[in-house]
């Protein structure tokens, strides 16, 4: 038998996954017997030299379905996911894909020039691009 160190932190996490799973698994089913279950798309936000980058992922939504705002150094993204009626609930084995309204704010930085925002949508990818404001952009400086 080999002797293993006593490690108060993976107890710890021990009993937290043990509590997870029993108080997580009826919010879970509360959620799936709703009409929409709570749904925002997941988010990458980066930068570059020159931009801002946010990319967010939502499949299944039509771009005319999603709106973006910006007012007062905000960018709020939102919309809503449509439940398909492809299949009657009666008949279902199990429904799990999320649906409903959403909407995701962002405070930006005073580095971005909010005029010159740029959205794309492809494959059910939102990409927004915010070009940085001329002073913001990292400058080279030459040595005399």
């Amino acid at each position: 038998m080999s002797l293993v160190k006593w490690d108060p932190f993976r107890e710890m996490e021990r009993s937290t996954r043990r509590l997870n799973r029993l108080f997580g698994d009826p919010l879970i089913r509360f959620f799936e017997e709703e009409d929409y279950a709570m749904w925002t798309p997941r988010m990458d936000v980066y930068e570059d030299a020159d931009s801002l980058v946010m990319k967010a992922e939502m499949p299944g939504i039509n771009k005319d379905e999603i709106e973006i705002n910006v007012d007062n150094g905000i960018l709020t993204i939102s919309g809503e996911k449509k439940r398909a009626k492809e299949v009657e609930e009666k008949n279902a084995y199990r429904l799990e894909r999320c649906y409903g309204k959403f909407s995701r704010s962002f405070s930006l930085p005073s580095s971005v020039d909010t005029s010159t925002v740029k959205a794309n949508y492809k494959d059910g990818v939102l990409e927004i691009t915010l070009l940085k404001t001329e002073q913001a952009k990292p400058k080279k400086i030459s040595i005399n």
